[in-house]
């Protein structure tokens, strides 16, 4: 009888064993699944930003007209808009530079960071984009370092400057 109360609790305890690993096993399942969800989640919270521009873009002919000059370089922060060519670079900085902190923590990769810096990117082309970045004091040092960094390759074969 002894022994057969042994037999019972080593069975209990590989039993026990077991269902330890088959918890742990499903725990880093969802702890997967639910950084994924992050990520997408992330992701999607970016491009629903740059949607948020391009509607303007689309919408409104003033921010049109606006970014076309911008674009055509036919205009500086100097002109009656001043404070909408300001408020436009700092939006589309800002964006980058939370696009580049969820890289950083690994929740976009750098693909999805590649593409959500399209606006920025082509911000950066225009005089009143770059003379805009050089005023970049309230930015993280370790994406203006990267920005720069990117910048300063300027190969328009890179998927930086790739549109």
């Amino acid at each position: 009888k002894d022994g057969q109360l042994k037999n019972w609790a080593l069975l209990a305890e590989i039993f026990g064993g077991l269902a330890v690993v088959f918890s742990l096993v499903f725990v880093g399942f969802e702890v997967r699944q639910n950084s994924r969800a992050l990520e997408v989640s992330a992701y999607q919270e970016l491009i629903g930003q740059i949607n948020t521009i391009h509607l303007a873009l689309i919408t409104d002919e003033e921010t049109s007209d606006l970014a076309d000059r911008i674009l055509q370089n036919e205009i500086s922060t100097e002109e009656p808009p001043g404070q909408r060519i300001i408020s436009f670079m700092q939006y589309t900085t800002r964006l980058a530079d939370m696009a580049f902190l969820q890289f950083e923590m690994g929740l976009i990769t750098e693909e999805q960071l590649n593409s959500v810096l399209a606006p920025l990117r082509i911000v950066l082309r225009t005089d009143v984009g770059r003379e805009n970045w050089r005023d970049n004091s309230n930015q993280r040092t370790d994406f203006v370092n990267y920005i720069e960094s990117q910048m300063s390759r300027n190969d328009p074969e890179d998927p930086f400057w790739q549109k």
